[in-house]
C-alpha cells in the first residue's frame, strides 16, 4: 500500500498491514494485488488510525485497483473516492458480505476530496465536459443516509482541490491554480 502524507506507516506481521500516525492523509493506493487492502476509519490528528479490511471479490477488484484519493467512514460506512475514475463507492463495516454502494458522478474525471457534513457527503472533483477540455470544478452532495445523489454544483474554473465546513452551515471549496478562489456554500 502506498501512503502520501504527513506521518509514519509501521509494519505489522501476519494479515494486519500496519498503523498509520498522521496528521494529514492527503490519499492511498492499493498496491497489494489482490490481498485485503487497509483503509482508515478515523484520521484525527497524532491518533492510530482503526484498521478496516475490505475482502477483495471478484466484484469489486476493478474498483479496488483504482487510486483511492480520500476516505471517509460514515453511519457504519467506509465511503471511498477514486482519483482516477467519477465514482463514489462505500462498503458496509458491520456486514462484509453485504454488496458495496457506488454512486455514479457525472462528467466526473476525478474525485479530489470528500467532506462530510451533517448528513451529507460532498465530494469535490474535476470534470473534462468543457468543449475545451479543460479541468472544471464540480461538486457533488450525495445523501448518506439514502446513499443517493443530492445536488450537483458547479463550482469553480478548475479542479476542486479542498472542502471545509464551518460549523456544519457553510461549505467552502478551494480550487486549483486556474480559477484560484474560494466559494461558499450554504449547507441545506
Amino acid at each position: 500500500m502506498a501512503l502520501c502524507g504527513t506521518g509514519s506507516f509501521d509494519p505489522i506481521p501476519e494479515n494486519r498491514i500496519g498503523d498509520i500516525k498522521t496528521e494529514r492523509l492527503s490519499f492511498m493506493e492499493d498496491t497489494s494485488e489482490g490481498a485485503a487492502p487497509c483503509w482508515p476509519r478515523s484520521a484525527q490528528a497524532g491518533e492510530h488510525m482503526q484498521r478496516f479490511y475490505v475482502p477483495v471479490t471478484a466484484v469489486c477488484r476493478r474498483t479496488l485497483n483504482r487510486v483511492v484519493r480520500s476516505v471517509l467512514n460514515v453511519r457504519e460506512l467506509v465511503w471511498a473516492g477514486f482519483r482516477d475514475a467519477g465514482e463514489l463507492c462505500a462498503w458496509h463495516t458491520r456486514d462484509l458480505n453485504k454488496p458495496f454502494i457506488r454512486i455514479q458522478l457525472k462528467d466526473c474525471s476525478g474525485v479530489t476530496c470528500l467532506l462530510r457534513v451533517k448528513n451529507q457527503i460532498w465530494v469535490g472533483c474535476q470534470s473534462r465536459s468543457a468543449p475545451d477540455r479543460r479541468s472544471r470544478g464540480k461538486i457533488f452532495v450525495v445523501d448518506t443516509e439514502r446513499c443517493t445523489l443530492e445536488k450537483e454544483l458547479f463550482a469553480h474554473l478548475d479542479s476542486v482541490q479542498s472542502l471545509c465546513s464551518a460549523e456544519d452551515r457553510y461549505v467552502l471549496s478551494g480550487a486549483a491554480h486556474d480559477d484560484g478562489k474560494i466559494a461558499i456554500w450554504k449547507v441545506e
